[in-house]
């Protein structure tokens, strides 16, 4: 699965395909447009993700700056079903507070 694609419903986003360094650049640019005209969707799913490299988890966390820029210095995008592979390297990179299913919950 190379190809990846994001759908915006009702605020919310969700994410299919490969989250790789050779796909974040068009999700990165596709959710720039979707952040100018409706503002960053309030939680991500991607129970339809399927590689995921540190270049996804950079494309989730510059998001993530973006939302708390336009919504508050504390507030998170809710992260829903994220892949064990994506867990495993925000560990690694001491970011995994910000992926937080439930982002209100989050240890402080």
């Amino acid at each position: 699965m190379e190809a990846s694609a994001l759908t915006i419903e009702d605020g919310a986003a969700k994410l299919a395909g490969d989250l790789t360094f050779t796909t974040v650049t068009g999700l990165y640019h596709r959710m720039q447009s979707v952040a100018a005209a409706a503002g960053m969707p309030c939680s991500i799913n991607l129970a339809d993700v399927g590689k995921i490299d540190s270049a996804g988890l950079a494309l989730l966390l510059e998001w993530q700056s973006v939302f708390r820029n336009q919504n508050g210095s504390s507030a998170l995008i809710a992260i829903s079903n994220p892949p064990p592979a994506l867990l495993k390297i925000a560990r690694l990179c001491d970011a995994g507070e910000f992926l937080s299913e439930n982002p209100d919950t989050r240890e402080e």
